[in-house]
Formats: C-alpha cells, sequence, structure tokens
C-alpha cells in the first residue's frame, strides 16, 4: 500500500484456501479492510500488517484504505476474488 493505491489491484484466492497475507507500507499509516469479509488490519509504515485468512465463501469484495491517508485516500480500491 502506498499514497494512494494498493497493490496488487486484484487478489485471487480458491475457496476453502487459507493464505498469509502481508501488507506493507512505506510511506504513511494505511488500513487494509475488507468490510464484507470482516477484514480491518492497519498497516504502520515499518512493520508489516501479518495475518492469514481462509476464504470461506465466493465473490468479490472490495479492499479499501480504512486509515484516512490524504486527499486521495478514497482512490485506494483494490478487489479481493474469491473463486
Amino acid at each position: 500500500m502506498k499514497k494512494y493505491a494498493i497493490s496488487p489491484a486484484e487478489i485471487r484466492l480458491r475457496e476453502g484456501e487459507t493464505v498469509r497475507f502481508e501488507v506493507f507500507t512505506e510511506d504513511v499509516q494505511h488500513g487494509f479492510d475488507v468490510p464484507a469479509l470482516g477484514i480491518r488490519e492497519p498497516v504502520n509504515p515499518g512493520k508489516p500488517a501479518v495475518f492469514t485468512y481462509t476464504a470461506t465463501r465466493k465473490g468479490r469484495f472490495q479492499v479499501d484504505c480504512g486509515i484516512l491517508c490524504g486527499p486521495r485516500h478514497d482512490d485506494m480500491k483494490a478487489v479481493l476474488i474469491v473463486e
């Protein structure tokens, strides 16, 4: 994550798969949020957010920056796709 982008913009998982996320930022604090899946992780500079997630249902889920990070904060979008 960085001002004002989430990369990759598309994350693909298989239903039933458990993945370990390591989310980094080098500029300011961000939040890796997937509201529909109950994921809400703060991401701080110099310390990655590390968490696991098991994909329990198929669908397309919006990923947002959950911490206000500047004037283009609302541009920080990605999608998590569970197939």
